[in-house]
């Protein structure tokens, strides 16, 4: 996908020329046709890492267990990236493979299209505004998340499927205390998460997205932030989840690391941009079962299971609390 920008401008000047503009409009077709035929092309590069022994472990810390100690064990598999880990791998990259950080790369979405230029890695970088940085940090935290939900998280799904089976009922259960999910979502949001379990993700790629959209902004709102705009002529449409993460609330509520993950999952294009994706129909019914997909699904079951798990046990020290003094 190298060289867009040079046939974006080609084709702008064919365009201006005499009679070019039919000529310019039938190869502009030709080339979205020809790059959604590349992404067969695209060829993997990894490396084989043996995962068994972390898979046993993850399924035993799920199987047997009652639901509630199974579920937190899958919530606590992990946590987000720390941003200054990251930042050292992508430093030791850019000591090791010095090249790739010398050019910059073209991001393609589901089909083929360029979306955005991930520029090149500047020395001493440490500006998360940095669009050159910000794509090496998200591409060493898809790492890490393909190696969560290989070894843990869908093994430990599966687990508490096979052995639990989680309905409807069972899900409000777990999540009835958080003061983080949105009222008016709960059915929403219990039906996604037993989707999950079920592995119809095809229903979790759609639901997620807008869930952790409408979790966000009530949590915002609970802190005091304004989640609407107000233009000139009084209208108030409400602020895209992009913005809601930048705002003072949402870093204070999931911190500096929970946030660039966010951004990465669902808003960047130089990340996964799964909202968007989604919302624009442009992820594939074979894309929706990806490690993507699942790991979206694991942190709206993470927010909402352990933010009830932890309001319920306040509730039942304040209630001893009372007895005790009683």
């Amino acid at each position: 996908m190298a060289g867009a920008s040079i046939m974006a401008q080609a084709f702008n000047a064919m365009r201006q020329a005499v009679g070019g503009k039919v000529r310019a409009d039938e190869l502009h077709a030709r080339l979205l046709e020809l790059q959604e035929l590349s992404l067969q092309e695209l060829k993997a590069v990894s490396t084989t890492v043996d995962i068994q022994e972390l898979i046993e472990k993850a399924v035993a810390k799920s199987s047997g267990k009652p639901l509630r100690e199974a579920l937190m064990a899958l919530c606590h598999v992990s946590n987000a990236p720390a941003i200054e880990k990251l930042m050292e791998l992508v430093r030791n990259e850019a000591r090791v493979a010095v090249m790739s950080s010398m050019f910059s790369s073209d991001i393609i979405n589901s089909r083929g299209r360029v979306v955005a230029k991930a520029p090149p890695l500047a020395n001493a970088q440490e500006d998360l505004g940095d669009d050159g940085l910000r794509f090496r940090l998200f591409r060493h935290a898809r790492t890490k998340r393909d190696l969560i939900i290989q070894a843990f998280v869908n093994p430990m799904r599966s687990t508490i499927l096979r052995e639990h089976n989680p309905d409807r009922l069972d899900v409000l259960t777990h999540i009835q205390h958080s003061p983080w999910v949105p009222p008016g979502h709960v059915e929403s949001i219990i039906r996604v998460l037993v989707a999950g379990f079920q592995g119809d993700m095809l229903i979790v790629a759609h639901m997620v997205p807008p869930q952790i959209e409408a979790l966000v902004r009530h949590v915002i709102e609970q802190r005091g932030g304004d989640t609407a705009m107000f233009d000139p002529e009084g209208l108030q449409p409400e602020k895209s989840l992009g913005v809601l993460l930048k705002m003072e609330e949402a870093k204070q509520a999931f911190g500096a690391a929970g946030i660039l993950e966010f951004e990465d999952i669902f808003v960047d294009q130089l990340g996964t941009n799964l909202r968007n994706e989604v919302a624009h129909g442009l992820i594939s019914d074979e894309q929706m079962f990806g490690g993507d997909v699942l790991y979206a699904w694991w942190l709206l079951l993470k927010l909402c299971v352990l933010s009830s798990n932890w309001t319920a046990e306040q509730i039942v020290r304040t209630e001893g609390d009372s007895t005790a003094s009683g």
